[in-house]
Order: structure tokens, then sequence, then C-alpha cells
């Protein structure tokens, strides 16, 4: 695993049942069951979350939602979605080479790769191979079959074929590979879900970033997960420096994460010290450090309307959704 993962990370790996604030733990593996919203099964077993336990899916192990939603973590940075009455299996668990069939429904992958070339991400449907080589946002839904990439670039190979996609790029997995054009603005319910929940990890990342600053928690200096007790869910820490996910907002490592609890400097003030920062604005959202992207993460979660031959979904209803059994 490269050094930039070696990571100190709150998590209960492979299954295991531990307070998560009482041990600190190496990641090596994709397949954390995250979060719950109404029904989801891994394998037959109805999945419960609960304040201290994230099950994790093995190699060969599926995950099925009824009428519900579901959200995995994969590697650091990379989250697979699960619509409703969908069904994934995981092939592979390792962080070099995450590998996730698609049976049925439709996934949303967000993926944020910070090292492409040595923490691999695949999807698999059929006898389609699907290589997420750059940061994007990325769907594949199986009725019909298709994949879109909202952001990013992919690689799909069947057999001795190949194909590359990018941006506002669909491929119709099955047939002759033949890409066509959609238009990453529009979005549906499920894509505007999975925008909420982008937009709810990156508001956990500032007060894990500064917990881990002001020395509340170990870290060893690389990027990965941290579990944030006041949000009851896991969010991605950066190693160094700022991250913007695929849909836009904004995630701050401990050494950044400083330039949101700054005074900010009035007009007044920096006539007489040139030092002092410039005022940080805040964000649409009303969340500094929290920042819409004005590209297809943002046109797609505020569209109304829905992408042509995307599997059809509807909203949840009566159902609040569980991270760690904290209600959201």
């Amino acid at each position: 695993m490269p050094r930039g993962w070696g990571l100190a990370l709150l998590l209960v790996v492979a299954g295991a049942s531990a307070p998560v604030l009482a041990q600190q733990v190496i990641s090596a593996q994709s397949g954390l069951i995250h979060y719950v919203e109404g029904q989801a099964f891994q394998g037959e077993e109805p999945v419960v979350l609960k304040a201290s336990t994230f099950p994790s899916l093995k190699a060969g192990e599926t995950l099925r939602t009824g009428a519900g939603r579901a959200e995995v973590l994969l590697n650091p940075g990379v989250f697979l979605r699960l619509a409703e009455q969908s069904s994934v299996r995981m092939v592979d668990t390792r962080l070099t080479n995450t590998q996730v069939e698609v049976e049925s429904g439709s996934v949303l992958v967000e993926a944020g790769l910070q090292d492409p070339n040595h923490n691999q991400v695949f999807l698999l449907h059929g006898d389609f191979s699907i290589h997420l080589r750059k940061s994007g946002i990325f769907r594949l839904d199986t009725d019909p079959p298709a994949l879109r990439v909202y952001e990013g670039e992919a690689l799909v190979r069947r057999g001795d074929d190949s194909l590359t996609l990018k941006k506002g790029r669909v491929l119709a997995l099955e047939g002759m590979m033949v890409a066509g054009r959609f238009d990453p603005k529009a979005g549906d319910p499920f894509f505007r879900w999975a925008a909420r929940r982008a937009e709810s990890l990156s508001m956990a990342n500032i007060s894990a970033a500064k917990r881990v600053r002001d020395g509340d928690f170990f870290w060893g200096g690389g990027s990965g997960w941290i579990f944030n007790p006041y949000f009851g869910m896991f969010t991605y820490l950066p190693g160094g420096g700022g991250w913007f996910s695929p849909f836009g907002y904004r995630f701050y490592s401990p050494g950044t994460v400083y330039r949101v609890f700054e005074r900010p400097a009035f007009a007044s003030d920096r006539m007489w010290d040139r030092s002092r920062p410039a005022v940080i604005p805040q964000s649409q959202s009303g969340y500094a450090g929290v920042r819409p992207s004005a590209g297809a993460g943002a046109g797609a979660a505020a569209s109304p309307s829905t992408s042509a031959g995307a599997a059809p979904t509807a909203p949840i209803r009566g159902g609040a959704g569980r991270a760690g059994g904290s209600g959201r």
C-alpha cells in the first residue's frame, strides 16, 4: 500500500465490532457499509448500523437495497451509492484492485482518486469491466444497461475491445461499443440524494480535521477516512492541503482547516496591517468551507429533470437514514 494511504483510521475493519473511539486501525480494504436509508440487506440479513459498528462487505458478499438506499466506502475518497432495488457484489476488497460487480438497479460512484495508478477501482457488469481512471462521477444502470460519465474518465473493456469515456458520454453495456452523448447537468432524485450525501461528508470534515489539528486524535499524515462522533459518520481527511470532491465540496486537511476559524480582516484593519488574512467568503449553503461546484455536480444536483434512459427512482418515504446509528 502506498505511503500516502498509511493513515491512522478510526475504523472497525472486516465486520469486527468495537467502540469506534477506543481504537485506531490502518485500513487495507474497501467495502465498509457506511450509511443506510430504508431497507438494505447484506446477503440475506438486514443491515443494522449502530453507534460504533459498521459492517464490511467481504469478497463474494452482496449488498442489496429494497425500498431504500445505501452508501459504501471504497478506497479513501471513493463512495459507492446504491439506489432503490439495487444489488452489488464485492469481488475484490483490496485497495490496489477494488472490484465491485453491479448485479441490478442503479449505482453511482463519486470517485476522488488520489493515486489512481496504485489504488484502482473497477465496476463490473456482465462482460464489461470499467476502470475508473480519473476522479469523477460515474453512474451505472442495468435497465437498460448503460454507463454515464458526469465527470472524470473511465476505460471500458469487453474482451479485446476497449473504449475511453469522458464527461458527457454514455455507453450502452450491450451490443456494439459505440458511445453517445447525454446532458451531465440533468439529474434525478437518486443523483440529487448522492449530491446531498457529498455535502454532508464535507460538513463533517471540518470539525473532524479541527479535532486532529487540536491533538484530540493521532493522525499518521496520510489521506483516509476518519470517524466524526458529532455527526455519527465517517468523513474523508486529505493528507495535506485542501481537496474538492467531484461534486465540488471542499475537504480540509488538519494543516489547512485553521482557515475556517480565522478572524476575518476588515478594510480598516488591512490599512494598518497587510499581514492579516482576507475575509473567507461563506458558501452558498451557509457553511464556510463547503462550496457547491459550478460544474456538472452542482448543476445536476439542482436540476429537476430526469436524465434520459436512467433507471426510474422515487424518493424514500418515511424512513430516516442511519450512519452508525445516528439518524440523519
